[in-house]
């Protein structure tokens, strides 16, 4: 592992300070010797394990500018450590929510992180006005369907300029809209090398897995999958968590 993401390491007595705070109240940290700021603690110690401890998103690229694509870039976690995995790397990442996307802009700053194509407008599968939630931490989204909540509207795009050369990594967290954006450039998948795509699906909803197995199979990709999360007894418990049913981490490769 690079020894840049070595430097994003947290001691553990700060990350129980971290987990102290209460949920969906701003706070800040010392990553690389750069002041962070998160606005929800459990999503951010939640990140921090994936992201940095697992190294969740670690790739290997044959040249020093490779080229990714950050969809979901919530407070800038992972663009970070894409960039301290490759200094020189070229990145353009989204954030749908403006909210989160000030703290995003506000972290790459401290980073000194200047060379970063940031775009805070939502993905789908076409160019249109959408009804936004947002949670106030990790888990805002497009709503098709919600009821009885505050919604924003935001103007969304498409991937399909973004795909038109070779991708070394193009991540898609975006909470339920990467089978819209998915369809929508299918045929410019062979032009990314390594995808991750976090899966979700509402309770409710209809399950669409064999559509986007569809789409990464005839894209050429290799699969690995876990699961999200993990319940003792599937049959008896189910996960509701923002009514989420299903969360699935697709790891998409080539041979």
């Amino acid at each position: 592992m690079s020894i840049h993401i070595k430097d994003l390491q947290l001691t553990q007595s700060e990350l129980e300070r971290i987990k102290k705070i209460p949920r969906f109240t701003k706070g800040q940290t010392i990553l690389a010797g750069n002041e962070f700021y998160f606005i929800d603690s459990a999503s951010f110690i939640s990140s921090y394990m994936e992201i940095v401890k697992r190294s969740f998103y670690f790739f290997k690229s044959c040249n020093d500018f490779p080229l990714i694509i950050d969809c979901g870039a919530n407070i800038g976690l992972s663009t970070i450590y894409f960039k301290k995995l490759y200094p020189s790397a070229r990145i353009t990442c989204f954030e749908a929510d403006e909210n989160v996307a000030s703290v995003l802009g506000q972290n790459l700053k401290s980073f000194g992180f200047n060379d970063i194509d940031t775009r805070v407008s939502a993905l789908w599968g076409k160019k249109c006005e959408m009804k936004f939630y947002s949670d106030g931490a990790d888990g805002g989204k497009i709503c098709t369907n919600m009821q009885n909540v505050q919604l924003k509207k935001v103007e969304t795009e498409t991937l399909r300029n973004y795909l038109q050369s070779k991708i070394d990594l193009l991540k898609i967290d975006i909470e339920g809209a990467e089978i819209s954006v998915l369809q929508e450039c299918a045929d410019l998948l062979c032009n990314v090398k390594s995808l991750f795509v976090e899966y979700h699906c509402n309770r409710n909803e209809p399950i669409e897995l064999s559509c986007l197995f569809s789409i990464l199979e005839k894209a050429g990709f290799r699969l690995y999958m876990e699961p999200g999360t993990k319940v003792l007894n599937p049959f008896v418990q189910r996960h509701f968590y923002n009514e989420m049913e299903i969360l699935l981490n697709i790891f998409a490769y080539r041979n």
